[in-house]
């Protein structure tokens, strides 16, 4: 890269990481899957309880490999257990996913339409509201583009060590989400054509399936070590669920809506309630968000498949393209493995960056007419600005550290002082989608913060604990009749004390 060049792509990087960055606290939000994940971290570190498994999947029973919270550990340490060391991790790699797009960009399409399509990733309000947000789900584009990028040096530059990266790349992106599962066969395809030039050799088979099982292998060894558990449950569940309701007719008509949903989705999702809501419980099912044709982005989205057509009938070379197609393809296929009931936009993460460099392929045919320059320009400019004005309306959150911490200090402190031995916490949620009444988000802060025991939350650990803390969120009328496994478990008969903490909570100590 020459100097002007180099400095176009650090002014990207400073453009995306400010809108990574900046107050990132506002938009936390810490619900039962961060305080589970963030838990665990803290009793392998503390505690050095070191896990074999990762974050749970849509499956009962099924979990992803267990590098996703290795990776996270060391930042959640030097930020001292604030969450917001998860979200730092999470924002790096969306910076990081922004780089490789320019790279990949580049080499495909020239450094002008590169720029612009960096660009427009960097500012698009979807993006960025996933890059600030620390969820296993939220960190899958950088993964994708890593293989997509590393399997496109294989096939240009003709060295295996590309691909040996790229399954490597693909093994520890399954830590981090099941939905990287459809890259697997763009890594078959690129491994077939590849081969024909590179000679493939069994040596290379090998050393390729080695290089993807070094991050999978603590998954495996607690297969073996559990009698294939794992393997039991999704069996269990294709037979009895899978996606029987859903005709092979019904999932096509869903994959053709999605190749203009998803994309449309991606330039306007920041605008409808329930795309991008960092509150998992107010995520709305794929099938079920609306579409508004009246809106400019048809007409983007309509002249980006008209690229593609172009592209595919013009004698450029396009291997690079045909990677990138390929990706989109597979990945809407998506839909063809999980029930329509359990889908929702997240899991289309992974190919967010797919959309932006379809749409630099238009840039690339609009730079190559006349006026081309003026035309990109045109379409650039108005997605810029509409991207960067709505990316200040994000909401604050409602849910960040400082609305646990008043709550956990006021437990904590009665722990110490009235030493009542073991002990539980549940919680009445605000939330009525949470069924839950474990309290998660509360133990997190108790044990990372105050240093309380570990306290857990199956059913044995009610009924043995001699002591419960009710923190409610709302307003319960009559406490100690409170539903719930929980509370059911642990059967109170006695309010010992009342606290109301500075957040709004009401703390109830309860015993038997």
């Amino acid at each position: 890269m020459k100097r002007n060049e180099i400095l176009v792509l650090l002014l990207i990087l400073l453009i995306a990481a400010f809108f990574r960055f900046w107050h990132l606290e506002i938009t936390q939000f810490i619900t039962y899957d961060q305080a589970r994940d963030f838990l665990i971290i803290k009793r392998m570190l503390l505690d050095h309880k070191l896990t074999l498994l990762g974050p749970t999947v849509l499956i009962p029973g099924v979990f992803l490999p267990p590098f996703y919270y290795y990776l996270l550990a060391p930042f959640l340490m030097i930020f001292r257990f604030q969450p917001q060391g998860a979200d730092f991790f999470t924002a790096i790699l969306g910076i990081s996913a922004v780089f490789l797009f320019y790279l990949f960009a580049r080499e495909i399409f020239g450094k002008l339409p590169a720029a612009l399509g960096s660009l427009l990733f960097a500012v698009c309000p979807v993006v960025i509201s996933f890059s600030r947000h620390a969820w296993n789900p939220n960190t899958s584009d950088f993964f994708s583009l890593a293989i997509i990028f590393c399997l496109y040096r294989f096939l240009i530059k003709e060295k295996w060590l590309w691909f040996y990266i790229a399954c490597t790349f693909f093994g520890l992106s399954l830590s981090f989400h099941f939905s990287l599962l459809v890259m697997a066969p763009v890594i078959f395809f690129v491994f077939l054509f590849g081969r024909r030039k590179n000679k493939a050799s069994l040596k290379n088979v090998i050393i390729g399936f080695f290089s993807f099982l070094i991050f999978v292998s603590p998954l495996l060894f607690f297969e073996v070590r559990h009698h294939f558990s794992i393997t039991s449950n999704i069996v269990n569940f294709v037979i009895g669920n899978g996606n029987g309701s859903d005709s092979i007719f019904f999932r096509l008509e869903i994959f053709m809506k999605d190749l203009f949903k998803l994309p449309w989705l991606l330039f306007n999702g920041h605008l409808i309630k329930g795309v991008e809501s960092i509150n998992p419980s107010s995520i709305i099912l794929m099938d079920k968000i609306p579409i508004f044709y009246q809106s400019w982005s048809f007409l983007l989205i309509l002249f980006i498949f008209i690229g593609l057509i172009i592209r595919i009938k013009d004698n450029t070379e396009k291997k690079g393209f045909f990677l990138i197609l390929f990706w989109f393809l597979f990945g809407i296929g998506l839909r063809f493995l999980l029930p329509s009931k359990t889908f929702y936009f997240y899991q289309y993460n992974f190919l967010f960056p797919a959309v932006f460099l379809l749409l630099v392929n238009l840039f690339y045919l609009l730079r190559k007419k006349n006026w081309g320059l003026f035309l990109s320009l045109l379409l650039f400019f108005p997605m810029f600005v509409f991207s960067i004005l709505n990316f200040f309306k994000m909401p604050n959150s409602l849910r960040s550290d400082a609305f646990f911490l008043s709550a956990a200090k006021i437990i904590a402190d009665d722990f110490f002082n009235s030493k009542p031995g073991s002990y539980v916490i549940a919680a009445n949620n605000n939330d009525p989608q949470r069924w839950d009444h474990n309290g998660l988000e509360y133990r997190y802060f108790l044990e990372a913060y105050y240093r309380l025991p570990i306290s857990n939350w199956d059913i044995n650990d009610y009924q043995q604990a001699k002591t419960l803390y009710l923190i409610d969120e709302g307003d319960i009328k009559e406490p100690l009749k409170l539903g719930g496994m929980e509370m059911e478990s642990f059967a109170p008969k006695t309010i010992q004390k009342i606290w109301q903490a500075e957040s709004g909570q009401k703390i109830y100590k309860m015993t038997r």
